[in-house]
C-alpha cells in the first residue's frame, strides 16, 4: 500500500521533527498512546526505536490474536541524500506474528514537502493472516496520516 501526505514546511523542518525521541514521545501520547518510550541514538541520520502501549481498536477477530492492549514496537533507519531523507521501518505487534514494513521519502517541494509511504503488512497467522493484512495495512495508514497531521500541525504553530 502506498500514500503520500504534504507538509506545508520544509523536509529539513519535518526531519528535525519525525526523528526527535522526545517529540515522538509526546506525539504517541497526544493520539492516544497509553505509553511511550522512545530511543534514538542521536547520529546525524538516527537509528529511531518506539516502544508503546495501545488499546487495541480492532474487529474481534483480531483482538483474539492481540488481545485489549497492544504493545507495539518499531525501529526506523534514516538516510539521507542530496534530494531527500529515507527510511525503512519495521514495526512489530509484541506477541504476535504480525509486522509491518515501510520504507519512506520525505522531500521538498516547491512550496513545502512531502512525504510518500509504502507499506507492506505480514500476518503469519494459518486461515486468516491474509484477511487481516488489508485491515492492518488499512489501520496503520490512518494512523500514519494522523501522526503526519499531528506533525504539520506543531510545526504550523511554532514556526508561524
Amino acid at each position: 500500500m502506498q500514500f503520500t501526505f504534504t507538509f506545508t514546511t520544509t523536509a529539513e523542518d519535518v526531519f528535525e521533527r519525525v526523528t526527535d525521541a522526545g517529540f515522538i514521545e509526546a506525539r504517541c501520547l497526544a493520539l492516544g498512546s497509553l505509553q511511550a518510550q522512545c530511543q534514538s541514538d542521536d547520529a546525524p541520520l538516527p537509528l529511531i526505536i518506539i516502544h508503546r502501549t495501545e488499546a487495541a481498536e480492532l474487529p474481534a477477530i483480531m483482538k483474539k490474536v492481540v488481545g485489549n492492549q497492544q504493545k507495539i514496537q518499531t525501529e526506523e533507519q534514516w538516510s539521507e541524500t542530496e534530494e531527500s531523507y529515507d527510511s525503512r521501518s519495521l514495526t512489530k505487534v509484541v506477541g504476535t506474528p504480525i509486522e509491518i514494513h515501510a520504507t519512506q521519502c520525505l522531500y521538498n517541494l516547491e512550496s513545502g514537502s512531502e512525504i510518500t509511504v509504502d507499506l507492506t503488512v505480514s500476518a503469519k497467522i494459518p486461515l486468516i493472516g491474509k484477511k487481516i493484512e488489508p485491515m492492518v495495512a488499512s489501520k496503520v495508514r490512518t494512523e500514519m496520516l494522523k501522526e503526519f497531521d499531528y506533525v504539520n500541525s506543531t510545526l504550523a504553530s511554532t514556526l508561524a
